[in-house]
Order: structure tokens, then sequence, then C-alpha cells
């Protein structure tokens, strides 16, 4: 048994360490002029920062005091980062793949600005390089969150979308083998599929981040000890970016209305042969007026006032969908939008938001099945119903009434010589 030579371990382990905090501490400003340059050349965005060093024993890059700016206006800035530290993975650089461990982000500012057209500042930072086309809505659908999330789920769940996502992933999972002579001999490779991605980011975590929104120039809303947490995300020419995990959790505030906590969560998986993606939201005591720009468009209703709690939990298997929601809406007040209100069902939809203005708190817990194409919301008009009904009293006769008085403005607008249609 050979002895161990401690003072040649003891040596090397001295010269590791003296390489490593060498290059971390004496040549780091040289990889940050090269990163600066670079950076200059190649981003549309200005972007600064005050320090960056290099941690080769840890595989690691360090950045302090990054900032981000406005690419159409470099007065403007988007982001600013106390401290950023990106680890790679050892793995990763044997088998020649770009695969990154981790980012960890502490002390994040970020300023989101949101225009009527439904785009976003932010945006800006991801369009391609060279493109003078400004990124805007070009279809009719919903432009707040609500809508646009809606039109995201039915383009990704849709029958000739689940078919796709089940091609890519059967590419994705054969492996093929290359054969090549060198002049040791033949050499086998095994490689991944084109379209495999390029980038893989294990984890990115950010804590103790401030974001300060404002939606067309409306008022601005803050969210305040942000923390983020994504998981498995992939970035390729042709599967694009793709997100296995994400938890975003903050404190929301505006001036002159209630603080507000938020939790909502993202989890995709396989099972069988199938996509699953859940979705889980926690809310405590918004104040609805603060951020309208998520649901406004969208809602059957204009909402004067109201404090929101709200549980969701949903799934998404297949493209059939599961639902569970628990609602509580105090000092609330509710109008029903003029050109829906005769959509409302088995009830005037004025009608029903003048007997939920009575009921306060206002609680509803109620399910939604159906598809991502097809979505079922009976759960939550039975839930309606068993609420307003015992509320409303001589039903009949506040019907026959604003029947008359529908008939009164007609006769009106006939005697004018008006339209009745109008």
């Amino acid at each position: 048994m050979k002895k161990i030579n401690v003072v040649r371990l003891v040596l090397v382990l001295i010269a590791v360490v003296a390489l490593h905090f060498a290059t971390g501490l004496f040549l780091s400003p040289l990889a940050s002029r090269a990163a600066a340059g670079l950076l200059a050349r190649h981003s549309k965005a200005k972007i600064t920062f005050d320090r960056l060093q290099v941690w080769p024993l840890t595989l690691s890059v360090e950045v302090k005091g990054l900032k981000v700016f406005d690419p159409e206006d470099a007065s403007k800035r988007i982001a600013a980062i106390d401290d950023a530290r990106i680890g790679f993975s050892l793995l990763g650089i044997l088998s020649k793949q770009a695969v990154v461990s981790e980012i960890v982000v502490r002390g994040a500012d970020v300023d989101i600005e949101g225009a009527s057209d439904g785009t976003y500042n932010i945006e800006k930072l991801i369009q391609p390089e060279g493109s003078a086309v400004k990124a805007e809505r070009t279809d009719t659908s919903k432009k707040d969150w609500f809508g646009s999330i809606r039109t995201l789920l039915e383009k990704n769940f849709s029958k000739s979308a689940r078919e796709k996502e089940k091609e890519k992933r059967a590419r994705e999972n054969t492996i093929t083998k290359s054969v090549s002579n060198t002049h040791h001999g033949r050499r086998v490779e095994f490689k991944r599929p084109r379209g495999a991605y390029l980038l893989e980011i294990k984890k990115i975590d950010v804590r103790k981040a401030h974001i300060h929104f404002v939606y067309a120039g409306g008022p601005s809303v803050d969210i305040d000890n942000v923390s983020i947490l994504l998981g498995g995300i992939g970035i390729g020419a042709e599967n694009g970016v793709d997100l296995g995990s994400a938890r975003f959790a903050g404190a929301l505030r505006q001036a002159g209305l209630s603080a507000a906590s938020l939790d909502a969560r993202f989890n995709k998986n396989i099972s069988g042969d199938e996509l699953v993606v859940r979705f889980a939201l926690d809310v405590k005591d918004v104040d609805l007026r603060a951020i309208r720009f998520i649901y406004e468009e969208s809602a059957p209703v204009i909402v004067q006032k109201g404090i929101l709690s709200l549980i969701s939990d949903t799934e998404i298997n297949g493209g059939l969908l599961r639902s569970k929601n628990s609602l509580s809406l105090r000092d609330h007040e509710l109008i029903g939008k003029a050109d829906i209100d005769s959509k409302a069902g088995f009830l005037p939809l004025s009608m029903i938001c003048e007997t939920l203005n009575t009921i306060k708190p206002l609680q509803l817990n109620f399910n939604i099945g159906g598809s991502i194409e097809k979505p079922e919301f009976s759960g939550l008009q039975e839930s309606l119903r068993a609420i307003v009904t015992p509320h409303i009293k001589n039903v009949g006769e506040q019907l026959k009434r604003e029947g008359l008085n529908f008939l009164n403005d007609f006769l009106k607008k006939y005697e004018k010589n008006e339209d009745p249609g109008k």
C-alpha cells in the first residue's frame, strides 16, 4: 500500500486555493472589462455593473451592483441587483453542455411599465437583436392578465398543441449514435437530438426583491419582500423556453390602499403520456382597485371597491380542467357591465350585483371543470344561485318593473324617431 505524501498534498491544496483567490481578486478586473465589452457589443440594452469576480474552485461568477436599462431610453432603469451569483455545473462542463446549476440573486429592484396595448418594458430586453419593430399585441383578445393567461392556456393545451408536445418529447427521448474515424480508431458518440436545450438552468433563487409596477399610466403598485424560485429552465433554438416549476411570493401595497400578501405556485410534470400542470394561488386581503389591470376587461362586472381573499388550486391534465376555489369578498361594490347584462343566466346581472352588494362578507366555494377549450362554470353558477336566491324578495315584481322600464325607454326612442335597436 502506497503512503500518501502529506506534504505534497498540502502543497497542491495551497496552490489550488491560491489560484482560486488570485483569479477572484486579481484577474477578475480583466474579466470585468472583457464582460463589459461583450455586453456593449451584443446587448441591445445598456448593462453596467460595479464588480465581477470569477471563482474557479467553485465554478461560479459573482456580480455586484448590476443595472439594466431600457433599450429605447438609457436614462430609464429597468432593474438593479445588489448581488448575483452564477454557479456552473461540473458535469455540464465535462459533457460539453451549457448547464447553470443555480443563479442566486439578493436585493433586486425592478421597475415594470405596462402599456395600453398590453406590452411591457421588460419585453424589449428579449426582442431579437436588430429588431426595429415595437412589440405590440396584434390580436383582439383581452389585454388584461386574465385574458392573456387564458389565451396562453388555450394555445398550449389545445388538442393539436398536446399532440405536438408528445411528438417533441418522443424526439427528445431518442438518443442518436454517431460514429467517426480517428487516428486512434473509431469513436462512438451518443448525442441528444437537434432542438435539445442550448442552455439549462437548474435553479433561480431571488430573495429580498422589490417590484414597482405601473400599468398604462395608472396608479402604481409596489410588491415588497419578493421571493422568486424557478426550477428546471431550458432554453433551446426550437423548443423556446421551458419551465418546470415556479413560486412567487410577496406583499402588495398601494398608497391609500390596504396591504396584501400573495403566494403563487406552478409545477409541471409528465404523468403517463400526458402533460400535467398545476397552479396554486393564495391571496389575502388584496384591494381589487389596485390590481384592475389583471381582470378589468375579462370580468363581467365593474368593481368599484372590494377586498379579496382567494385560495385556488387548479390542475390541467391532458387538457382536462379541475379547479377548486374558495373566495371571500368584503367591503365591496359591484356593478354589472351593460353589454353583457342580458347574458347573466338565471337572473339579470344587475339584480345579482345589487344582491351581492348587500352580503358582506361574500363567501363563495366552487369548482370549475370541463376542458381548457370549454370550461364548465356550473359550480360557480350554482353557488351564486344558492347565495342570491334567499336574499331576493319579490323577484317577479322586480323583473316586471325592469321589463316595464325597458319598454318605456323603447317607446321614448320610437316617439323621437330614433332607431329602437340603438
